[in-house]
C-alpha cells in the first residue's frame, strides 16, 4: 500500500513538473519568436539548463518510487526534448536571419531591423562614398522621417524590444564631398 502511494504521488509531480516544463518552453519559444534571440550565452543557458534540471528531476522521481521502465523513460524524453529542440532551432533560425544578405536587405524590408548590426559590424559605413553606399543598401526610402539635404534613410522595421510601436531607420550624414561622416539608428 505505500509503494502504491509514492508511485501515486510520483506519477502526480511529474505530470505537474512535465505541464510545468512545458509552459516554461512555450514561454521560451515565444520569447525568442518576439524578441528574435540569437545564439549567445544567455539564449543557450536559458534552453539547456531548465532541460538539464528537469532531466535530473524527472530520473530522481523515477529512481526513487521505481517507476523507471523503459516506456516511461521514451515518453518523458520525448516530451522534453522537442521544445529544446524548437527552441535551439529557433536561436539558429534567427542567427542566420540577421546576417547581412543584400537580397534579403531589399526583399524584407521590414526585417532590415534584425540585420542592421551585421551590416554595421561588418562594413564600414563610415567614410564610404554615397555611392558606394546605394551600392551596398540599394536604393534609399521614399520618407520624410529624418530626411535632411545631407543625409539618406533606410526603413529597417518595427523597433526591436517588447513594446514595438514605433519605427527604427537608418539614417547616414554626408559631408560636402558626399563622404558619409555619422550614421544612427533612430525611432520615430
Amino acid at each position: 500500500m505505500l509503494d502504491n502511494n509514492i508511485c501515486k504521488r510520483t506519477k502526480i509531480i511529474s505530470i505537474i513538473l512535465l505541464f510545468l516544463y512545458l509552459i516554461y518552453y512555450s514561454l521560451i519559444i515565444s520569447w525568442i519568436k518576439f524578441m528574435h534571440s540569437e545564439i549567445n550565452i544567455y539564449s543557450v543557458v536559458g534552453i539547456f539548463v531548465p532541460f538539464i534540471l528537469f532531466l535530473l528531476i524527472t530520473y530522481g522521481l523515477f529512481k526513487t518510487s521505481g517507476l523507471i521502465s523503459k516506456k516511461h523513460i521514451t515518453i518523458n524524453l520525448i516530451l522534453i526534448i522537442l521544445p529544446v529542440l524548437i527552441s535551439f532551432g529557433l536561436v539558429v533560425y534567427n542567427e542566420a536571419e540577421s546576417k547581412f544578405n543584400y537580397e534579403k536587405w531589399i526583399g524584407k524590408q521590414d526585417k532590415r531591423v534584425w540585420m542592421v548590426d551585421d551590416l554595421l559590424e561588418k562594413h564600414k559605413i563610415l567614410n564610404m562614398s554615397k555611392d558606394d553606399i546605394i551600392k551596398l543598401l540599394g536604393k534609399p526610402s521614399d520618407t520624410q522621417y529624418f530626411k535632411e539635404v545631407d543625409n539618406i534613410v533606410y526603413y529597417l522595421g518595427a523597433e526591436r524590444g517588447l513594446v514595438r510601436i514605433d519605427s527604427e531607420w537608418l539614417v547616414i550624414w554626408f559631408d560636402e564631398k558626399d563622404t558619409a561622416i555619422d550614421i544612427k539608428i533612430m525611432r520615430d
